[in-house]
């Protein structure tokens, strides 16, 4: 069932935090629908503003979800003072143990269910009935991408590979998944060791699922500077993966890596772009937050804010003037000591965030000089790329005798049909030359006319079906003339430029109009 609305159950100093319907009159938690484009999160926080005039920005822990509701617990705060809407008739602290009637349904069926612990909102995150991610106390969960299968394109080494789907979308590799270390980029030597692990870990997968042809897990993130950064722009992952027998074959004079069997799975990466994004945009974070639509305007947003704060300050306006000056010397105390420790404060704060300064425009300079290289490196890649089919091949002469000698062949061939054999291209080599001449005649052919000729590598074998080739096609050149056209002139030249003529046809046709006419004898006339 999909989550269809939310709200917040508050926690302070042993109390809760409810609010008595407008509707029928019954007490529960602030809450309401989802808007289209919005998280429960969101739609939790929303309705809290807009019902009870508090804009709570704290995290928020996912406490139950009952029949499509998602109820966040939001602990430790102080009590607050609602500002109450239309929507609602009364609102008040209540402890546990004297909770006024009559509660909500739903209310009654949160009270009595089990909280949710980190798994069971891990669960229900992977299986899309709370979004990506979720904060519960003291972490984020997070589902990741932990790997891709089929063919992708690994830009590093410049080549294709294949991860096989019946080595990872299995309960095995799934397994081995529970544990691994999820880091921020890869390492130097892209495994980690001990001093690399304290350095760059941020969380872990808890558990592995498939998704389509695809691995994706449940990592629990504790690193906050991690968690913003992957709330606040999309970023994808990459595993370290080492298979024991890996090949490299040649396709369509392609390099192809055949992953075998992953021996080590040692990391998930938190990259910019993942291999197995194959080209794509960044994917292997799974963010929903990130495309949040935001549903109330600035002026609403406004109208709420003063309404809340006038309500406040007619309340303390009518405040007694005693209590009021004997408060306003309790702060005026209160003050004096605050600005000496805010001082200190301030001057610590100002060296500390001095340092800070100096250390990240520093990391900065270093990340920018390695961006500016990666970018230069890229350039340098696709310019090469660019050139890679202008490149002339070098030939041997021993090759180009070769060539001339299967374009003579091919002439004589080809000009039965009344036609000229292709020239060979530029840095063509002889045995691709060879072949792309017999595939424009092996259709006439019955043996051959079915044979990949680029399956043939061996040069005697290709050099027995080119000479059955030719001679088929030639057999069929002459076949196709009418009976009793007579003969038909093949010119060709040889490798040292001499015409030669060949005829191809019946002969007795041709010489027939200049036979004498045969005359026999019938009788002699006395």
């Amino acid at each position: 069932m999909e989550t269809y609305a939310a709200g917040i159950l508050f926690k302070s100093a042993g109390k809760v935090f409810l609010v008595k319907r407008g509707d029928d009159g019954s007490w529960a938690v602030p809450g309401g629908k989802l808007e289209e484009g919005e998280t429960p999160e969101a739609a939790a926080r929303r309705e809290v503003l807009e019902e009870c005039g508090v804009d709570y920005a704290e995290p928020l822990t996912p406490h139950a979800l009952i029949d499509g509701y998602v109820t966040y617990i939001a602990e430790g705060g102080e009590q607050f003072e609602a500002v109450l809407n239309n929507e609602n008739q009364a609102s008040g602290w209540f402890s546990p143990e004297e909770l006024p009637e009559p509660l909500h349904p739903g209310m009654v069926a949160m009270l009595e269910a089990e909280p949710l612990n980190e798994m069971d909102v891990a669960g229900l995150i992977s299986g899309s009935q709370l979004t990506s991610p979720q904060f519960f106390r003291n972490m984020y969960l997070w589902a990741l991408r932990i790997t891709g299968t089929g063919v992708t394109w690994r830009s590093k080494f410049r080549q294709y590979a294949y991860r096989s789907p019946e080595n990872y979308l299995t309960d095995e590799f799934l397994s081995r998944c529970a544990g691994l270390p999820v880091i921020w980029r890869h390492p130097e030597k892209n495994v980690l060791n001990s001093e690399e692990f304290a350095a760059r870990t941020i969380g872990a997968i808890a558990f592995a699922w498939i998704q389509g042809d695809e691995v994706w897990g449940m990592a629990r993130i504790y690193d906050t500077d991690a968690a913003a950064s992957l709330s606040t722009r999309q970023l994808s992952t990459s595993p370290t993966v080492t298979g024991g027998d890996d090949v490299v074959i040649n396709v369509d004079g392609e390099p192809l890596l055949l992953e075998g069997n992953p021996v080590l799975l040692d990391h998930l990466a938190i990259c910019e772009q993942g291999v197995w994004d194959k080209l794509g945009d960044p994917a292997g974070v799974k963010s929903d937050t990130l495309n949040e639509v935001q549903k109330m305007d600035e002026e609403k947003f406004v109208e709420l804010f003063n309404k809340c704060m006038d309500a406040r300050m007619a309340k303390a306006d009518a405040e007694d003037k005693e209590a009021k000056e004997k408060a306003d010397a309790e702060e005026q105390e209160k003050k004096e000591k605050a600005d000496a420790e805010e001082k200190e404060a301030e001057e610590a704060k100002a060296k500390k965030d001095s340092e800070e300064k100096d250390a990240k425009e520093k990391a900065d300079a270093e990340e920018d000089e390695k961006a500016k290289a990666d970018a230069e490196m890229a350039k340098i890649r696709a310019d090469m790329e660019e050139l890679k089919n202008r490149v002339p091949q070098d030939i041997s002469d021993e090759e180009r005798n070769e060539i001339a000698d299967t374009q003579c062949k091919a002439d004589s061939v080809f000009a039965s049909f009344g036609e000229r054999a292709p020239q060979p291209m530029a840095g063509e080599r002889a045995m691709p030359y060879r072949r792309r001449i017999m595939t424009r005649l092996q259709k006439y052919s019955a043996d051959f006319k079915e044979v990949d000729l680029h399956s043939i590598a061996d040069s005697q074998l290709l050099t027995f079906a080119e000479k059955k080739i030719y001679a088929d096609a030639q057999a069929s050149a002459a076949s196709s003339l009418e009976p009793g056209a007579g003969l038909r002139e093949i010119v060709r030249t040889d490798a040292t430029g001499r015409r030669i003529s060949n005829f191809i046809g019946d002969p007795s046709s041709c010489w027939a109009p200049f036979q004498a006419v045969s005359r026999k004898l019938s009788g002699i006339n006395q």
